[in-house]
Order: C-alpha cells, then structure tokens, then sequence
C-alpha cells in the first residue's frame, strides 16, 4: 500500500502487512528480482497460488 503511513500500526505496537490480488506475471518478475526460487516455482505452477514475502525471502504456496 504505497503512501500508507506504516508508522501509524507500529505507534499501536501492531505489525503492519499488506495483502492483496495481483496479476501472476508481475508477482513473478518481482519475486526475479530477489529470489529466482521462490520465482521458478510460482512459474511452474499451475494453481491459485499464494505468495508470502518477508524480510526478502519469498516462498509460494498453493491456494
């Protein structure tokens, strides 16, 4: 959520995350960026899949 002030959630000791629908071509050139794994696997994959990012490591999952 580009723009959010993230900061806001942290004041309320909360952990802020975003979560959302997104094209599969664009998530797996993104994933490219930073992890060719977690990339390769989403491509492979035929399914509805789920895609969690934290601190740089990505890692797919079926929906």
């Amino acid at each position: 959520m580009p723009g959010h002030n993230w900061q806001e959630i942290r004041d309320q000791d909360e952990v802020p995350f975003a979560r959302g629908l997104a094209m599969r071509e664009g998530i797996q050139e993104a994933l490219g960026t930073f992890d060719d794994e977690a990339a390769a696997k989403l491509q492979d994959m035929i399914d509805v899949a789920v895609v969690v990012v934290d601190y740089g490591v990505a890692e797919v999952f079926t929906a």
